[in-house]
């Protein structure tokens, strides 16, 4: 079956504009995550004050060098700036002599724009406030690094969700977008620990499939209104990469706009597009192996190689990354399980609405997540809630709860459908809360005996 016989218009015509209905749905994200953040900040009396742990801070620390220091030497910020440095686990490089930053750029990136509007907001009040000084770590600069974190992610539902509806029902579009937000580990990355990149991580991922769909399907636009989207999606995938380096893989779904344009015959427009897009995503990359060099002396260097830190390519942990109590990625997110399995239905169903190239990119890059993931020397990822490393696979997830939903069939079987997604969602929640109130392991596994045990110790009292 070709790509043109399965495109989305031989399903159900889908209105560029969103319903009622949809605006709410997309509302209601952000009021989630949103209501969720400022909710737990306020009820702890932390907002503006959540920088403490290793991996926070120095995702923070390369947003803060970039504003105010226009450099990748980390020494003020690590010791002398950072409200937390023993929590820092950070060696000098030997061949520069400087402070050591495995991440990747683009969680500061994410948040640069807020980040600069606070700071010249609090530039302008020191001119008339008489000589307030700011160094970058004051609380209106955490509150907007850390939104735009959580705006983010929120958008990411919404990108994944857009995506979405160009194929499946609505219903089924709105499920499996709320099974995502609040089925899996993300929410908690959202309202809890959105220090992290994971929010971040999936806004990319999701914003670069939502414009591949978009550059290989929407051709009425003409001239430079083409090439501005081809533009967009390199500059997406730019700020994919640099997020998390294991983002790389789903470059994969590139796949499907340039087999499309290729079998139409637009080949003038592919190369131009991939020519636009790739000057597009540069400077972001330009900037990526910048700090890279200053950093390592290196061009392009594994960041993470150098404190040991590597994959066990012929021994993955398969069984151990998806049930093990311990971060497993089933074991805390069972909705994944049917994802899973809609990602199989996908594939094999002949009359599949979702263009098949697509969803076979889609089901790829999620399996060579996998690979990658359970391969990692730490299958468990070390300290936080849930598989946290899989979050970025959050756009392949919601196509396969997608599918796996709109192909049950009979009533009776949709309703099964629905009820073990909704149980699953709740489980994961409530493990969520078990987390932040200090009654999970954050690294290491947890037996259902101790899980029932403190349920029933926090639903009873003692």
């Amino acid at each position: 079956m070709s790509v043109e016989s399965i495109s989305p218009s031989a399903a159900e015509p889908k209105s560029k504009r969103l319903s009622t209905g949809e605006r709410v749905f997309c509302f209601a994200v952000l009021l989630i995550v949103l209501g969720g953040y400022f909710g737990t900040n306020l009820a702890k009396n932390r907002l503006g004050r959540t920088l403490f742990g290793h991996d926070m801070q120095q995702y923070y620390a390369t947003l803060r060098t970039m504003v105010f220091d226009q450099d990748f030497d980390y020494a003020n910020e690590y010791f002398e700036l950072g409200p937390h440095p023993e929590h820092l686990q950070v060696e000098r490089v030997a061949k520069t002599g400087l402070y050591r930053n495995k991440y990747g750029v683009g969680w500061a990136l994410v948040a640069l724009i807020p980040y600069l509007v606070v700071h010249f907001m609090l530039w302008v009040g020191s001119l008339f406030g008489g000589g307030f000084a700011y160094t970058g770590y004051e609380a209106p600069y955490q509150i907007a690094a850390t939104l735009a974190q959580v705006v983010a992610g929120g958008f990411g539902i919404i990108f994944i969700f857009l995506s979405l509806r160009r194929y499946f029902p609505r219903s089924h579009s709105m499920a499996a977008g709320l099974f995502i937000l609040l089925g899996t580990p993300f929410l908690f990355y959202c309202i809890q620990d959105f220090h992290m990149v994971h929010a971040a991580g999936v806004f990319t991922v999701s914003l670069f499939l939502f414009l591949a769909i978009s550059v290989a399907e929407d051709e009425r636009n003409s001239g430079w209104r083409v090439y501005r989207r081809w533009a967009i999606w390199g500059v997406s995938a730019a700020l994919m990469f640099v997020t998390r380096y294991t983002n790389v893989i789903f470059i994969v779904i590139a796949i499907y706009p340039l087999v499309h344009h290729l079998r139409r015959g637009n080949r003038r427009r592919l190369i131009t597009g991939v020519a636009v897009a790739f000057l597009a995503g540069l400077p972001i990359l330009a900037l990526q192996f910048t700090m890279w060099r200053y950093l390592y002396g290196e061009w392009v260097v594994n960041s993470y190689g150098a404190q040991g830190e590597g994959f066990n390519w012929f021994r993955p942990e398969f069984i151990n990354y998806l049930f093990s109590s311990n971060h497993g990625l089933i074991f805390t997110a069972p909705v994944v399980l049917v994802a899973f399995v809609g990602l199989f239905m996908g594939l094999w169903k002949k009359d599949a609405v979702v263009p098949r190239l697509l969803f076979g990119s889609l089901a790829l890059a999620c399996l060579l997540l996998l690979y990658v993931n359970a391969s990692w020397h730490q299958w468990y990822f070390g300290w936080g809630f849930g598989s946290r490393s899989y979050l970025e696979a959050s756009a392949g997830l919601a196509f396969g709860l997608a599918m796996f939903l709109s192909q049950l069939g009979k009533k009776n079987r949709r309703r099964a459908g629905y009820a073990y997604s909704v149980l699953g969602s709740v489980w994961t929640l409530w493990l969520m809360v078990l987390f932040a109130k200090g009654d999970l392991l954050s690294n290491g596994s947890t037996t259902f005996e101790q899980i029932l045990t403190r349920s029933w110790r926090i639903f009873v009292g003692g």
